[in-house]
């Protein structure tokens, strides 16, 4: 565990992330998010390829809880969305200030908010339950 932890250290001084919209990169975004349900499936020897799968399989080995795990897969869904609609709009990350309005209420749909501020707070809680859980698994698990 202490290799993952180097390499999630040297993720985030490469790649920070800008928080906001920014699903990919940043503490409990979707790079940390895969790196951890990797690292769950490694523990196990798990065989699973998708992040759900690979959380599933550490919820069922004991080395994290299930609230654990739906912090780690409700994170993975919901900037899994603003990542993909994101690309479809602008060929990279969702920048609010470039989606325009039409682009904003079509990052909005996808991911089932009322409102830009609404989804960004969501990005930021379920981001940081994800990291935590992160943590968490480097220190040992539950």
């Amino acid at each position: 565990l202490a290799d993952v932890a180097e390499m999630r250290d040297l993720i985030a001084q490469a790649r920070p992330g800008e928080g906001g919209l920014e699903a990919k990169s940043g503490a409990g975004r979707l790079q940390e998010v895969e790196l951890a349900a990797q690292t769950l499936a490694l523990q196990v020897a798990s065989i699973e390829r998708n992040v759900e799968g690979q959380v599933a399989a550490g919820v069922a080995a004991g080395l994290i809880s299930d609230a654990q795990g739906r912090d780690l897969c409700s994170a993975a869904g919901l900037l899994w969305q603003v990542q993909a609609a994101g690309r479809l709009l602008t060929g990279g990350s969702a920048d609010p200030s470039a989606l325009g309005e039409g682009g904003a209420r079509f990052v909005l749909r996808e991911t089932e908010r009322a409102d830009m501020a609404e989804l960004i707070y969501e990005i930021e809680r379920t981001s940081n339950a994800a990291a935590m859980v992160f943590s968490a698994i480097l220190e040992g698990g539950l």
